[in-house]
């Protein structure tokens, strides 16, 4: 009988040894169980987009950086509204705030409703289930393995005594998936819901506590929950108005809070954007939205007319920061990703200001000199080249003032030779707008629009001029200010404003009471490229420099539509927006610019405003006789470099060639070496030399050209 009870006593020693062994390694066990704080889990919840900051501190874009999930910021337990704290605890773990790590009565239902086959439910509690999330599984979902379930009831006891019942239930709503790749309260609430989490009812947090269990869950599933929650929270709904609900919950896809002010700027800046963080850019925040809005109301003026396109650059004088970057619309484009504010164009007139101001700066032309407007024509290389201004019409001797403001092409181009085509080139690469090619590339089309620019390098050409010659390249990156060189002259950039900004100087073209014409001091030049595909607006006041390019993306024409009914009406806007309560003032003359009186001209005794040393006192077109009697002959048909064409068909003694001067005198003309009895010539299939003399037999001027087809 002893030997029974000491076998037994050895027994029980031992079962109590081993119990104590098993208590002691489940206590260094659960030690050896590393938990995160609180704090590093809100440091690692990093939201799947970026922001883009105003310099107010505005959020002006969200850029979607993770493409994975679906994350929002964390969202603290106190901004979640009660009914849906409560609905998630009704259906996970209603008695949360009463038990410890396991809730017993949640495991003997568990074990019961397993011994009868019912297995849709297990006893995890929130805390447990907040393990799992933790632990790193796919979309919280861990293994369902005894060994598993007693991990997470070790890291979930570590929680329980480190971090609190609050903490733990603000980690397990910022950590679920609710559905697809949404996680977190936040991101749930404004995608499913269009709301704040802080804004959400009883229905709505039943919709996201049925959706924890099985995120992945199809609809009829989901309204079956639905239906079967809200009646255990003593609400119940009829399944045609809860199958509706669900239905509007998990389609409607509301996106609360994001906003979509700068899409074009943040996609440039995306490779620098980091998840959660915040970039300041120099946006002002009033102003890009009235950009936009102003944009937006204008396509839609210009809609019949084959426009849907538009981008504007609003610039600082003063720092040249970007306080507003609007692409083409995304609501009302046909291809609303392209950045119309980089994308390169054909810059039509918007050149001339540049090409006027150097001649100017060299002193080979002033703001009183007088240049013939009168057909031309030149070899451009592949064809007669003949440019017209904008109204077929030709306007005589105008004055550069005139000439610049009006826009007229034939004195632009005058003066492109008069600057030199290499040394305007090099002119406008100083000012940050590229010029790929040699300059006999563009040739006297560079006057006119042959170089292509984006929106952003020309307004910030045009703030060359407004900013007293310095310049720089604009800068969009918050606190940032552009890198200044001198560019230009400040009295040159003075002159070529002052000349842009006057009324009566442009009314040639425009007339007094155009759009152009603002109660507060501008200048302004517009332009419109080859076949109407692109309106330009590019002007300043005293503060501000704004560029706007209007026409379509994909390089359609649009209808009638040129740059002063296109691009200015915008600019306008844009203008009128930023001084509806600032005043701008013409700055005063720097130093280096006179005002002095001229005779002559294109409007009788007239005072005009000069470099220091170019003044003239009288100034008056001379004749085409006056020139002949200075020795300044010239060939004017066929023009120098032309390409004729024979027809086969018709006898060669029948097409017959005038020659013409520039005067009417006693000339000789000789083609080849071969002088001619009169100022006729049938030319023959090559390339010839034709060659004017005056009555002495001098040569005068000579001019190739080349002849094709014949039999």
């Amino acid at each position: 009988m002893r030997g029974a009870l000491s076998v037994v006593l050895v027994a029980v020693l031992v079962a109590a040894l081993l119990c104590g062994l098993a208590v002691v390694a489940m206590f260094v066990w659960l030690a050896s169980l590393t938990v995160p704080t609180p704090a590093e889990i809100r440091a690692r919840h990093l939201p799947s987009t970026a922001s883009l900051l105003s310099r107010e501190g505005v959020v002006m874009q969200t850029v979607r950086i993770n493409s994975e999930v679906q994350r929002d910021a964390w969202v603290d337990l106190a901004d979640v509204s009660a009914p849906v704290k409560a609905m998630v605890l009704l259906a996970e773990d209603r008695n949360f705030y009463s038990h410890g790590t396991v809730d017993w009565r949640a495991v003997a239902a568990s074990l019961w409703r397993n011994a009868t086959g019912d297995r849709r439910r297990g006893a995890s509690t929130l805390s447990m289930q907040t393990a799992d999330l933790l632990s790193g599984y796919p979309k919280g979902r861990g293994s369902r393995t005894w060994l598993s379930k007693l991990r997470q009831w070790g890291i979930a006891v570590r929680l329980e005594r480190s971090w609190g019942k609050d903490a733990i239930f603000e980690a397990y709503l910022n950590e679920l998936y609710f559905r697809g790749e949404l996680q977190g309260i936040g991101a749930a609430s404004r995608f499913l819901f269009g709301r704040s989490p802080d804004r959400l009812g009883r229905e709505e947090g039943a919709l996201l506590a049925v959706l924890i269990r099985a995120p992945g869950a199809p609809v009829p599933v989901v309204v079956r929950r639905f239906t079967a929650l809200m009646a255990a929270a003593g609400t119940p709904v009829p399944e045609a108005q809860a199958q509706r609900m669900v239905l509007t919950g998990l389609y409607r896809k509301a996106g609360y809070g994001q906003t979509h002010e700068a899409p074009h700027l943040a996609r440039l800046l995306q490779q620098a954007l980091a998840a959660g963080a915040a970039t300041p850019t120099t946006l002002a925040a009033d102003l890009q939205r009235a950009v936009n809005r102003l944009r937006d109301a204008r396509l839609r003026e210009l809609r019949g007319r084959n426009v849907s396109d538009a981008g504007v650059v609003v610039l600082d004088n003063a720092s040249g920061q970007v306080l507003a970057y609007a692409g083409t619309s995304p609501a009302l484009s046909l291809t609303p990703y392209v950045d119309t504010v980089l994308a390169v164009r054909q810059a039509g007139s918007t050149l001339k200001p540049f090409i006027y101001g150097y001649a100017i700066e060299t002193r080979r032309l002033t703001a009183a000199s007088l240049i013939v407007d009168e057909p031309l024509a030149e070899f451009s290389g592949s064809g007669v080249y003949a440019p017209q201004n904008y109204d077929r019409r030709y306007r005589g001797a105008v004055s550069v003032r005139t000439a610049l403001a009006s826009s007229l092409n034939v004195p632009a181009v005058k003066a492109l030779r008069i600057a030199g085509e290499e040394a305007v080139s090099q002119r406008l690469a100083e000012l940050g707008l590229a010029v790929p090619q040699e300059a006999d590339f563009y040739g006297e089309g560079l006057a006119l629009g042959s170089l292509d620019v984006n929106l952003m390098a020309l307004t910030g050409a045009y703030r060359v001029l407004a900013h007293a010659g310095l310049g720089g390249a604009p800068c969009f990156r918050g606190g940032c200010a552009a890198e200044e060189r001198r560019i230009m002259p400040p009295s040159v950039a003075w002159l070529i404003g002052d000349l842009l900004s006057d009324n009566n100087a442009r009314a040639a073209t425009f007339g007094l009471h155009s759009v152009l014409r603002a109660p507060y001091w501008t200048a302004v030049k517009t332009g419109t490229s080859k076949d109407m595909r692109d309106n330009w607006a590019l002007g300043f006041s005293a503060a501000y420099t704004v560029g706007v390019w209007v026409g379509n993306a994909d390089g359609e024409p649009m209808h009638d539509v040129s740059g002063v009914s296109g691009a200015a009406p915008l600019w306008r806007d844009i203008m009128d927006y930023l001084h509806r309560s600032e005043a701008s003032v013409e700055p005063p003359p720097p130093a280096g610019v006179v005002r002095a009186e001229t005779a002559g001209g294109a409007g009788g005794r007239r005072a005009e405003f000069f470099l220091a040393g170019t003044e003239q006192p009288v100034i008056r077109a001379v004749s085409a006789g006056e020139r002949a009697a200075a020795g300044q002959l010239a060939i004017v048909n066929p023009v120098p470099g032309s390409v004729l064409a024979l027809d086969p068909d018709i006898p060669a003694g029948h097409q017959l060639v005038e020659l013409k001067a520039n005067v009417t005198a006693a000339l000789h003309w000789r083609v080849d070496g071969r002088t001619l009895s009169g100022a006729r010539w049938a030319p023959a299939a090559g390339r010839h030399h034709i060659e004017l003399l005056d009555e002495r037999g001098t040569l005068q001027a000579s001019a190739t050209v080349l002849v094709r087809g014949g039999r």
